[in-house]
C-alpha cells in the first residue's frame, strides 16, 4: 500500500523535540531516565499511552487531532478513565467515588526512584490521574484546604522533581501545571515541594506543608508561573489549556486587595492576552470568569477618569481591544510587577470596551441558560478529556468485515487465524509487527498514534497546522503556500500523506471557483479511493474509517446534488448514529460536530426542521460540556432558520414562532465574533441589516 518501514511514533517525538529544541533531560525529568527516552526515540522501547501523551504534553503539543490505536488492555484502562471524567464532570459523587475505590483496591501500587527511571507504562501517571480526581471529589465535598493542600502535593510530586516549581525554564504539562496551581490555591508553597530545604524549613518552624500567610504571596507565585508557562514553547492549543486559568486565578488575587491599589491595565491586559488564545483556539475555559474579571476591573478603572468631557469620536472597542493585547503582551513575563510604562486607554475606549465584555457574556450567559449547562468552570476535566482512541481488535474486525475481507484473506502470510480471531475478539495482546502489516493490508497507516499525516519535523507539524486554519479561513493564498512546503517536505509514498494534500488542495481549488462541485466529487473520490474502495462505503456504519476518509466522504456528500445526496447523508447519519448508541460521542467528538453539522443543515433544507434542530441543539451541548465554542454561531443558526422556514411554510396556519430573530442574529453575530469567524459574523450582520432596513 507504500508505506514505509520505520516511521513510527518515536521518530516523531524526536522530531518534536529537535525542533523544539528541547534537552532529553528537561523533557523527561520525573517520567523515566534520559536512557529510557533515548530508547524510546531510537525505538527500542514502547512506550505506553499515558507515557507517550506526557511527553508530547511536556512539548507543549495538545492530545487533539491524533488517532490512538491501543492495545485491549490499555483500551479498557482509558475507558475507565474516562468513565470516572464523566462522573466528575457530571458531579455524580458517588459513582465517581465508587470509580476511584476500585482503582485504589485493585491496584497494587507503589513508586521508587528505580521504577520511575524504567517507567515506560505509566503506572505513576495512572496513578497521579485518580489522585487528581480524588482531590476533585474533595473538593465537591467541602474537605479542608489542608486535606486538599496535601491531596494535590501527593498528585504533584509523582512526576514534578525537587525544586523544578522555582526554575524559569521548565517543561510541565499542563496538567502538571494545573496540579502546581491548585496546590499553591489550597495553602501550599512552592518552596515545600525543594525537599533539599526541608532541614531548613523544620528549623525555621515549619511544617511540610506550609499554609501562605494570605493572597499575596499567591499573587507572586502565580506570576511567576505565567512567566514560566511564557517561555514554555506550548503550542497555542496547549497553551490554552492553562494560561487562562492562571490568568484568572492571578487577577482574582489582585482583586482581593482594596480597589484603589489595582494595576487596572496590568490586569487588563494579561485578562485580554487569556481571552484573545481562547477567542483564537475557540475555546471556553475559564472565558466567563474571565470576562467578568475584565467587567469589574473595567468599572474600576472608568472611575479614575476624571469627569470632564471626552469627546475623541470614532473609537471602537476592537482599537481598544488591540492597543490593551499589544501594550501588555509581556506583561505576564513581568511577573505582575506594579508597572507605569503601558499607555493608558482614554474613558471612551474604555467605555467601547466595556460595552463589548458586557455583550459577550450577556450572550453566553444565554447560550449556557438556554441549554440548561452551569457556565463556571469547577473542574479540571477539559485538560484529561481525550478524544479519537481506539481498540485494535475492534479496528481490525471492523475494518475486515466493511472491506468484505475473510479472516483467511487477511490474515494469510502474516498470522494464524487462531491469531486473528482471538485479536478480533480481544482476547490477547498480538504483537505490534502484526498488527500493523494488517493495517497495512486493510489500507491503514502504520503507526499506533499519529496526526492527520505522518511526519519527523516540527516544522512540517507547524506548517500543517497553519495550513488547516487557512483552509477554514477561506484564506486559499495561504493554503497554497503550505501545500508547496509540505508537498516537497513529506513522504508523499506514504497514502495518508498523498490523500490528506489531495483532498486539502481539490477543496482549495473549489474554493478559488477553478473547479465545479462536480469535479470536486470526482476528484475527492478517487483520492478516498487511494486508501478505502468506493464500494466498501455502503457498509461504513459499522466498519471503521480513519478521519481523513471521513472527511473525503462527508465532502462528497455535502457538494453532491440530487438523489445521491440524500443516499450519502442518510450513510453519514448512520455513522454518527453509532457513535450514540454506542454513548462514544465524546470519543469522536471532531467528526460528530463536523458531520453533523452538514447533516442538520442539509435536513433543514429539505424541510426535516424538527430533527434538523434537534440535532443542532444536541452539538450545541456537547460543546459547551467539552468547553469549545467553535461553530456554536452555526448550530443557533440553523435553530432560527428552521423556525422562520418552518413559519413560512404555514403561513395559513396560526404558529408562535418562540424565537426573536433579531435577538438569534444578535447572539449568532457575538459567538462569530468570539471565534473571530469574520466570514459569518459578516454574513448574520448583512441579514441583520436587511430585517432592521
Amino acid at each position: 500500500m507504500g508505506y514505509r518501514d520505520g516511521v513510527y511514533f518515536h521518530n516523531f517525538l524526536a522530531g518534536m523535540r529537535i525542533g523544539k529544541r528541547v534537552k532529553m533531560e528537561q523533557l523527561c525529568g520525573g517520567i523515566c531516565s534520559v536512557s529510557t527516552l533515548a530508547r524510546i526515540e531510537a525505538g527500542e522501547r514502547l512506550p505506553g499511552k499515558l507515557v507517550r501523551d506526557r511527553l508530547l504534553e511536556r512539548l507543549g503539543i495538545a492530545n487533539s487531532g491524533f488517532e490512538d490505536f491501543l492495545p485491549v488492555e490499555e483500551y479498557e484502562r482509558w475507558r475507565n478513565r474516562q468513565e470516572l471524567l464523566q462522573a466528575i464532570a457530571d458531579r455524580n459523587e458517588e459513582k465517581a467515588a465508587g470509580l476511584i475505590q476500585c482503582y485504589e483496591q485493585e491496584s497494587m501500587w507503589s513508586y521508587t526512584q528505580a521504577d520511575r527511571e524504567e517507567d515506560t507504562g505509566g503506572a505513576a501517571l495512572e496513578r497521579q490521574f485518580y489522585l487528581t480526581m480524588k482531590a476533585q471529589l474533595m473538593q465537591y465535598r467541602g474537605l479542608s484546604q489542608e486535606k486538599l493542600c496535601a491531596a494535590f502535593k501527593e498528585a504533584l510530586e509523582l512526576t514534578v522533581l525537587p525544586g523544578t516549581a522555582r526554575r524559569r525554564h521548565i517543561f510541565l504539562s499542563a496538567k502538571e501545571w494545573n496540579l502546581l496551581l491548585e496546590y499553591v490555591r489550597f495553602g501550599g508553597n512552592v518552596e515545600s515541594l525543594q525537599k533539599d530545604n526541608q532541614k531548613a524549613e523544620k528549623k525555621a518552624g515549619m511544617s511540610e506543608e506550609v499554609t501562605c500567610a494570605g493572597h499575596s504571596y499567591k499573587i507572586q507565585v502565580y506570576g511567576q508561573f505565567l512567566a514560566a508557562i511564557e517561555d514554555s514553547s506550548m503550542d497555542l492549543a496547549a497553551f490554552v489549556g492553562i494560561y487562562p486559568k492562571v490568568a484568572y486565578y492571578l487577577c482574582r488575587e489582585c482583586m482581593q486587595e482594596p480597589e484603589g491599589q489595582w494595576n487596572c491595565m496590568e490586569m487588563l491586559g494579561i485578562c485580554a492576552r487569556a481571552v484573545d488564545m481562547l477567542r483564537s483556539t475557540e475555546r471556553l475555559y475559564y472565558l466567563c470568569e474571565l470576562l467578568e474579571g475584565m467587567e469589574r476591573i473595567l468599572v474600576v478603572y472608568i472611575g479614575r477618569q476624571e469627569q470632564g468631557p471626552d469627546t475623541e469620536d470614532g473609537v471602537t472597542w476592537q482599537t481598544a481591544w488591540n492597543q490593551l493585547s499589544k501594550e501588555n503582551r509581556s506583561a505576564a513575563v513581568k511577573a505582575v510587577e506594579i508597572t507605569q510604562d503601558t499607555i493608558p486607554l482614554r474613558r471612551t475606549e474604555l467605555a467601547s470596551l466595556l460595552v463589548q465584555i458586557r455583550q459577550w457574556r450577556w450572550v453566553l450567559a444565554e447560550v449556557y441558560r438556554e441549554y440548561g449547562m452551569p457556565q463556571q468552570m469547577d473542574n479540571c476535566c477539559y485538560l484529561y478529556w481525550q478524544f479519537q482512541n481506539y481498540c485494535v481488535g475492534d479496528v481490525v474486525r471492523r475494518r475486515r468485515k466493511m472491506l468484505g475481507l475473510s479472516v483467511k484473506e487477511l490474515c494469510e502470510g502474516i498470522c494464524s487465524e487462531k491469531t486473528l480471531r482471538r485479536l478480533e475478539n480481544n482476547k490477547t495482546k498480538t504483537q505490534m509487527p502484526i498488527v500493523m502489516e494488517l493495517f497495512e493490508r486493510m489500507g491503514l497507516p502504520t503507526e499506533y498514534q499519529r496526526k492527520e499525516i505522518v511526519m519527523e519535523r516540527y516544522l512540517d507539524f507547524a506548517i500543517y497546522n497553519a495550513m488547516a486554519k487557512a483552509l477554514n479561513n477561506n484564506d486559499t493564498e495561504g493554503v497554497d503556500k503550505s501545500l508547496d512546503r509540505l508537498k516537497s517536505s513529506l513522504d508523499l509514498n506514504l497514502l495518508i500523506n498523498r490523500q490528506e494534500l489531495q483532498h486539502i488542495e481539490i477543496l482549495n481549488e473549489l474554493r478559488k471557483k477553478n473547479i465545479s462541485p462536480e469535479e470536486a466529487v470526482s476528484c475527492i473520490r478517487k483520492t478516498l479511493e487511494l486508501t478505502f474502495p468506493w464500494q466498501a462505503a455502503q457498509h461504513a456504519a459499522e466498519g471503521y474509517m480513519t478521519c481523513g476518509e471521513l472527511g473525503c466522504l462527508y465532502n462528497i456528500a455535502m457538494k453532491t446534488r440530487g438523489e445521491e445526496k440524500e443516499e450519502y447523508v442518510e450513510l453519514l447519519k448512520k455513522i454518527c448514529d453509532q457513535y450514540m448508541l454506542k454513548n462514544d460521542i465524546k470519543n469522536h467528538i471532531d467528526m460528530y460536530e463536523f458531520i453533523m453539522d452538514g447533516v442538520a443543515s442539509h435536513l433543514g433544507n429539505m424541510g426535516q426542521y424538527e430533527e434538523s434542530s434537534r440535532i443542532s441543539a444536541s452539538i450545541i451541548k456537547e460543546k459547551l460540556s467539552l468547553g469549545r465554542m467553535g461553530m456554536l454561531h452555526m448550530s443557533l443558526y440553523n435553530i432560527l432558520w428552521n423556525e422562520t422556514q418552518y413559519k413560512k411554510d404555514t403561513k395559513n396556519i396560526p404558529v408562535e414562532q418562540s424565537l426573536s430573530r433579531e435577538e438569534e442574529l444578535q447572539k449568532c453575530i457575538l459567538l462569530a465574533e468570539l471565534c473571530k469567524d469574520v466570514f459569518y459574523e459578516n454574513i448574520y450582520r448583512e441579514k441583520m441589516n436587511q430585517i432592521l432596513h
